[in-house]
């Protein structure tokens, strides 16, 4: 029996296994060079929005480090100006000359300071007390007509008084309530000069015009003039503004030389007193090196017989100060 070869195609067969081994590494390499191309994606976009957080995170720290900076700034501004308060308080605690009228003094501590006014509510104009001669200047020089100047008298009278009798431009319950207010006169003095808003057609603007130059602690028909600012000797008819300048500028000089008080312009006598009071009230306004400011307005009673020598009327946060009345 004859065998006869069999031929087996060889590796090397064109066309075969030739082809066959040539395509398959290239498919290969082909995918995987697109596997590595979308992984390059997506560790850029990664990286990018690593880099998009970090950005947010650093912008968030510094705004936070930023807000932490200012609220260390405004305490210690507050801190200022509550060292300024008890710096006034131990000026006249030790009867240290000082003016008592409303001027501005600036304390400096390295780049901070502090600036201190201090009023005598001796020189100011007592809601309560008042001669009601007084009480029509004040509202003269604060620009009220005179044909309103009556009016706001019997306002404040009727609010005071227990009757239940209105004055001709005044206002009791019933005229409160016709208005739209929820309460009546009071029928009783004025417990502090915040007071003056809740009467009858008060307003805001008016308000701070007057407030500055009121008090209910100097229990006077007149004001100390050795002690009154400028707003309130304003208010004292009688003297022309060139006289109440020149008095004012030597009672300065007399306190910063120590000498003897001005002769006081011809004002009226009986809207005058002598008394220097035992209650005043301090504003103290803190501000700091870079710029942060604080004010603190606090009234106090001097008592040096009991320990500590004085006692806090009042304490709060001030928006107000005397330069701001000025630039008005």
């Amino acid at each position: 029996m004859t065998i006869t070869p069999q031929i087996i195609p060889s590796l090397e067969t064109p066309g075969i296994s030739c082809r066959r081994y040539r395509t398959k590494p290239y498919r290969l390499n082909q995918a995987r060079a697109q596997q590595h191309g979308l992984v390059l994606v997506v560790v850029l976009w990664m990286l990018a929005m690593l880099s998009i957080i970090a950005g947010s995170l650093v912008r968030d720290g510094r705004a936070e480090i930023r807000m932490a900076a200012n609220q260390i700034d405004r305490w210690q501004a507050m801190a200022l100006a509550e060292a300024g308060v008890y710096r006034g308080i131990a000026l006249l605690s030790a009867k240290t000359r000082w003016l008592t009228s409303g001027e501005v003094q600036t304390l400096r501590l390295d780049e901070d300071k502090i600036r201190l006014a201090i009023y005598d509510e001796a020189g100011r104009v007592d809601l309560n007390s008042a001669d009601p001669r007084l009480l029509q200047g004040l509202f003269a020089s604060v620009g009220v007509k005179p044909a309103q100047q009556g009016h706001w008298l019997d306002l404040l009278a009727d609010w005071k008084d227990a009757d239940s009798l209105t004055r001709l431009h005044g206002a009791e319950d019933a005229d409160y309530l016709q208005q739209g207010y929820q309460y009546g006169a009071k029928d009783a003095a004025f417990e502090s000069v915040n007071e003056l808003r809740q009467v009858l057609s008060m307003d805001s603007a008016l308000y701070q015009k007057l407030w500055p130059s009121l008090t209910t602690h100097s229990l006077q028909r007149g004001v100390n003039p050795a002690v009154a600012s400028e707003s309130v000797l304003r208010a004292l008819p009688g003297v022309d503004n060139h006289t109440l300048q020149n008095y004012l500028q030597q009672r300065k000089m007399a306190w910063q030389m120590a000498g003897v008080s001005p002769k006081v312009p011809n004002y009226p006598r009986a809207l005058l007193n002598t008394e220097s009071g035992q209650v005043f009230t301090l504003l103290s306004e803190g501000v700091t090196e870079n710029g942060a400011r604080a004010r603190i307005s606090a009234m106090v009673r001097l008592s040096p017989k009991q320990q500590p020598p004085y006692s806090v009327l009042s304490w709060q946060q001030a928006d107000w100060f005397p330069e701001d009345t000025k630039a008005q």
